[in-house]
């Protein structure tokens, strides 16, 4: 009887023992499917550091071409901007009238004649033709001087004291004095008759033009804008703008 006892004992707590383990297993497996269903599978490393590598290529590929597209163009640009600027400087010394050089002096210096300094001196009034007065540079020397467009010219340190008329010793002096001559000089038709030509502004007059015509001017009085030099009396004298156009 006791053994019987014993026996049923020792099934029973078999029985436990398989339960427990059989709710162990159960709970494992339940558990490992559902860590399999929501877990997040690891990115692979090296496809996506190829990726990484490639794209970097590529954008320093593509940063290298605009390089070479930018640079190029630029240094080729600033070429031809630096050879146009030297043309216009060159231009303008013979365009903007304020220069113009003239050629090699017999001395081997440039002659450069400032054409804004071109004005016809106050002695001219009674003479035959016009005195000019006007300043050139030889080499890196400014010089003043005059010329009553006789073919020669002299020259003065202060502008009161001239030395001796000498004939030009070049062709670049020779066309310095051919460009002061002509400089001024314009054509205009005497419309307001009679037209009277005087010794100044308010001076006396040199004699009147009772035709129309066309007259030589050779350039402004300098004190009077307004009054032209002229030799239409035979002698230089002063035309107000009024009367001619």
């Amino acid at each position: 009887m006791r053994e019987q006892v014993k026996d049923e004992l020792n099934q029973s707590k078999i029985m436990k023992l398989q339960t427990i383990a059989l709710t162990a297993f159960l709970s494992l497996l339940v558990h490992g499917c559902s860590y399999s269903k929501t877990a997040t599978p690891p990115a692979p490393s090296t496809p996506v550091a190829s990726s990484s590598q490639s794209t970097d290529k590529s954008e320093k590929s593509v940063a290298s071409t605009k390089a070479e597209e930018s640079t190029q163009p630029t240094a080729s640009y600033k070429t031809e901007e630096s050879s146009q600027v030297k043309q216009r400087v060159s231009e303008a010394r013979n365009v903007d009238r304020t220069q113009e050089v003239m050629g090699n002096a017999s001395t081997g210096e440039e002659v450069t004649l400032m054409l804004d300094s071109i004005e016809v001196a106050l002695r001219s009034i009674g003479f035959e033709r016009p005195t000019y007065s006007f300043s050139y540079q030889i080499g890196a020397e400014k010089v003043n001087a005059v010329t009553s467009c006789n073919g020669e010219f002299q020259t003065t340190k202060d502008g009161t004291f001239y030395d001796n008329p000498v004939k030009p010793a070049s062709a670049a002096t020779q066309k310095m004095l051919d460009r002061v001559c002509t400089y001024r000089v314009k054509a205009f038709q005497v419309v307001n008759l009679p037209a009277s030509v005087k010794t100044e502004p308010q001076g006396k007059t040199l004699c009147t033009v009772q035709n129309a015509q066309s007259i030589t001017t050779f350039g402004q009085h300098q004190d009077y804008a307004g009054w032209f030099y002229t030799n239409v009396c035979g002698k230089i004298g002063l035309i107000n703008r009024a009367q001619i156009q």
